[in-house]
């Protein structure tokens, strides 16, 4: 029974395509790119399922929530071998996604299990950790217009009474369709970055294996991501966006998690970079100080869009009296893991650390430093003493973006007048950095904006604004895997190249 209502929801999804006729040119497209990117090793995949179905099963559970709900807990112990296992698995208004509804007697925790059925790509597994009758459990991270084979099963008890079947994915809007080619082999299975196809907010998400698509969502119909308002996705497996408007969170099967509405002053509202960390979100917004003059100030706010405090820079630093125009020209924001601010000034080619960890501090919102990728003052100090002996190339860094603390607890930048990600470590007490290493873009120097990321375990993730993202593996650095962006054409009924404004490693997403 199971194999045949899969197959006729086989059937159902592939006749929910948003346009035949574009549909026709761009499946032949598709397939195109699926050969190109295809051509990789495929090596990773059984040992990306493995680890990734623990990491799943967080995201999953929080989805089974409402479900579970209504059955009774027997606990954590005391279940046989299911003796009924029925599964219902339907798909959502997104063509890359389907929802199991799932039974179980005695009632334990189930496993849904699905991998392409040409071979490519990993295996992945979402399970429901709840010990109960009645599971939803949600299924994502599908490339498009492919067929899926599907086993659901006790988890622990994943022999007995399989329920097998197949779903097939369908095709996303034409603006959203878009597609990585790939050389190497990426440690990371997936990366994020805003749609590069569109100026809409909508968050995208590609397997760095096949480079397919395999998840997206319009976090805001009325709103825009791209070089201004930007896409965050977060370490508790979210995505958040600036959307010129409204600040947006939502989970992986596209339910809100936040959502509201901002409106600041300046040309731009709040913009460039969003974070969040421990329900306090983080943007900046330009604040005009008379004369001509515009500096960033910075908004935190709290989960229904109340202000807990907004830092002005003028309070804490002398700005000089002749400045005038945007003078700083803030695009990053960053809460640390100690809830300190780090900044990156573009018009001052400099990255600052303020004191925001505590507002009850006496030094709340004082700088803890100022680096000036100069070496000396460009008009709000210098603090740090920067070793560059590890490193080939400029002993300079300028037109910085993407400025962070890493896993690892050192700092990463854009520098984007030599086209390359700096990784740097500070230290606070001596107030002395040391570049440990540089990784190149695919391009020599790098415009607005970019991409200086790392994995979970070192790898750095570098771009400039462009088609093109490479990652570096830290032990030896050497590039080790390359994507190149790819779109179809909303207009000319072809395909043509697009680019990504920053990249995120989603490594333990998988």
């Amino acid at each position: 029974m199971m194999r045949s209502l899969l197959a006729l929801l086989a059937l159902s999804a592939c006749g929910t395509k948003d346009d035949p006729t574009t549909d026709a040119d761009a499946d032949t497209a598709d397939a195109d790119a699926d050969a190109d990117a295809d051509s990789d090793s495929d090596t990773d995949a059984d040992t990306d399922s493995d680890t990734d179905a623990d990491t799943d099963s967080d995201t999953d559970t929080d989805a089974d929530s409402d479900a579970d709900a209504d059955t009774a807990d027997t606990g954590t112990a005391g279940y046989g071998p299911p003796t009924s296992l029925t599964t219902n698995c339907q798909p959502t208004s997104n063509p890359l996604r389907y929802s199991c509804a799932i039974t179980v007697d005695p009632p334990q925790p189930v496993q849904v299990k699905f991998w392409r059925r040409d071979g490519l790509g990993p295996t992945r597994i979402h399970t429901s950790d709840a010990v109960a009758a009645n599971h939803d459990v949600p299924v994502y991270f599908m490339a498009p217009d492919k067929a899926y084979d599907v086993e659901i099963t006790a988890v622990a008890y994943p022999t007995v009474m399989p329920q097998t079947g197949s779903v097939q994915t369908g095709t996303p809007p034409t603006s959203v369709g878009s597609w990585l080619n790939v050389t190497g082999t990426s440690t990371m299975g997936l990366i994020g970055t805003e749609a590069p196809c569109t100026t809409d907010a909508v968050a995208t998400i590609y397997d760095t294996e096949t480079g397919d698509l395999v998840w997206y969502h319009d976090l805001d119909p009325q709103g825009e991501l791209g070089m201004l308002y930007m896409v965050r996705y977060t370490d508790r497996h979210t995505i958040i966006g600036n959307t010129n408007g409204h600040i947006v969170e939502v989970d992986l099967m596209g339910n809100d998690l936040t959502r509201f509405a901002v409106n600041y002053p300046g040309c731009c509202n709040l913009n460039h970079d969003v974070h969040e960390k421990n329900g306090i979100y983080v943007s900046n917004y330009q604040d005009a100080q008379g004369g001509g003059l515009t500096v960033d100030a910075v908004a935190f706010l709290d989960q229904t869009g109340n202000e807990v405090y907004v830092w002005h820079p003028e309070d804490h630093f002398s700005i000089p009296g002749g400045a005038s125009g945007d003078y700083l020209h803030c695009n990053s924001d960053y809460l640390d893991d100690d809830g300190n601010l780090l900044q990156s000034w573009l018009n001052r080619d400099s990255v600052a650390k303020i004191d925001t960890h505590d507002p009850q501090s006496p030094n709340f919102g004082e700088k803890i430093w100022v680096m000036s990728g100069t070496g000396r003052s460009t008009g709000m100090g210098n603090d740090i003493t920067i070793d560059w002996s590890r490193i080939g190339g400029a002993d300079s860094f300028g037109g910085q973006h993407s400025f962070h603390q890493r896993h690892d607890g050192r700092y990463m930048l854009l520098d984007n007048d030599h086209g390359r990600a700096l990784v740097i470590d500070v230290d606070d007490n001596t107030m002395t950095a040391t570049v440990d290493a540089a990784y190149a873009t695919h391009e020599p120097s790098c415009g607005a904006q970019g991409t200086a990321m790392d994995t979970t375990t070192g790898n750095a993730v570098v771009a400039c604004l462009s088609r093109f993202v490479r990652e570096y593996d830290q032990a030896t650095g050497n590039q080790i895997w390359e994507g190149e962006a790819n779109c179809r054409n909303n207009g000319g009924g072809g395909w043509s190249p697009r680019q990504g404004v920053r990249w995120y490693s989603l490594d333990d997403w998988n």
